[in-house]
């Protein structure tokens, strides 16, 4: 088994339990500040507040000018084009917000393999996917932050915002839950969507 340093995300929030708001919603902001907190661990001293707290009222405050570059660099509209859609749940726009304030080299991720996951994680560094977690719970699709692997089973290590799947997330504690890899990597739908730091 390979992991990034766990006593470091000891330190870490790694739930979106105890978010400001949208708790149940979420998992991307939340997945992604604790690979931003580990990367950048004085982030969140200068900010004052949870990081993911500070990533969604960032990507719903996006000024007309942000929209449009984000408009541009994906050249596509599609998630500013449904009113009802939250803005905090776009890959293409935590992204954005992320390289524009935090940490420059994050790009989204459309299809996550294998062998990403390892080659985040030989090189130390945290990657964030989307997985479909319907096999093993009551939840369907949701985020997690990928910190480890086990090629023997063929399985990841993640920090889980939302607890342990494993058990239906009667288990509140998500700290390094160990979860089949291919939760992350369904060939049909958005599932191995995430965001990659190199």
């Amino acid at each position: 088994m390979i992991t990034l340093n766990l006593e470091r995300f000891k330190e870490i929030d790694i739930t979106q339990r105890d978010n400001d708001q949208y708790k149940t919603r979420a998992c991307l902001p939340s997945s992604a500040a604790i690979a931003i907190d580990f990367l950048c661990p004085d982030f969140r001293k200068s900010i004052g507040c949870q990081t993911a707290d500070w990533l969604v009222r960032k990507c719903l405050s996006l000024t007309e000018e942000e929209k449009k570059a984000i408009i541009e660099i994906n050249k596509s509209s599609w998630m500013f084009d449904d009113p009802s859609f939250e803005l905090f749940q776009a890959i293409p726009i935590e992204a954005y917000v992320i390289k524009k304030y935090i940490y420059k080299n994050v790009w989204p991720m459309w299809r996550c393999q294998y062998s990403d996951i390892l080659d985040s994680i030989n090189r130390g560094i945290p990657i964030v996917c989307l997985g479909n977690f319907s096999p093993i719970s009551t939840i369907g699709g949701h985020y997690n932050c990928t910190v480890g692997y086990n090629k023997e089973s063929n399985t990841v290590i993640n920090m889980d915002t939302w607890g342990n799947g494993n058990t239906n997330y009667k288990d509140k504690n998500g700290f390094a839950v160990e979860y089949d890899w291919k939760i992350f990597l369904i060939e049909q739908g958005l599932y191995g969507y995430g965001l990659w730091f190199k």
